[in-house]
């Protein structure tokens, strides 16, 4: 079953296991399948997500990301730090897993599974656009992404820092870092992180 994962453009192919009470007719068995819900499809399929390169557009990319489940506990850790998160950035909280701009040479089995991630220290990347960042440390954030390079994946950057933007563009003054680390170190318990299943996006630019 080929299926299109509605508002993500993303391409996913699913391994699906036919009902186990669905023996005959056949027709009845495909009407059946075709009437699943992707969630349906995934329970019966043991959660099975694969994602098929072979049907990118060519010369398309893949953007690989999993969304924050808790957001308003980051936004609570950044206002304790002096961070307010603007509006965009704590609609569309992520942490990216990849962001390529070469098409996979191998089949990639998504992770389905929550995973969690612990904050490290707030930081400001990009070069003419700043953004800041609260970076995270996760070990399967970064399993995950040493592995979507080893199936062709290429990111240009040297290095994988997982992180969270939470001002996009950052115009501020960048003695808040110093602050707000100061800040962030002083937290005695700090909140997990929890991100959810991976999402599969096509990358066109």
């Amino acid at each position: 079953l080929i299926t299109t994962c509605p508002g993500i453009n993303s391409l996913l192919l699913f391994a699906l296991l036919a009902p186990t009470n669905c023996i005959e007719p056949v027709s009845r068995c495909v009407q059946e399948a075709a009437n699943m819900t992707i969630q349906s499809v995934l329970a019966r399929s043991g959660q099975t997500q694969f994602f098929d390169s072979s049907r990118l557009p060519e010369g398309a990319g893949l953007y690989i990301h999993r969304n924050v489940l808790n957001k308003a506990d980051v936004k609570a850790l950044a206002k304790a730090c002096g961070v307010e998160i603007d509006k965009d950035s704590y609609h569309e909280m992520h942490v990216t897993g990849i962001y390529s701009k070469t098409a996979p040479t191998t089949t990639i089995v998504a992770d389905l599974k929550n995973t969690g991630a612990f904050p490290v220290k707030w930081s400001i990347f990009g070069k003419d656009t700043k953004h800041l960042v609260l970076e995270v440390t996760s070990d399967k954030m970064v399993s995950r992404n040493e592995l979507f390079v080893a199936s062709g994946c290429k990111s240009d950057f040297a290095s994988y820092k997982p992180h969270v933007t939470v001002v996009s563009p950052f115009k501020g003054d960048k003695s808040l870092l110093s602050r707000a680390n100061k800040a962030l170190a002083a937290i005695a318990v700090q909140p997990l992180l929890i991100l959810g299943p991976e999402i599969f996006n096509e990358l066109i630019e």
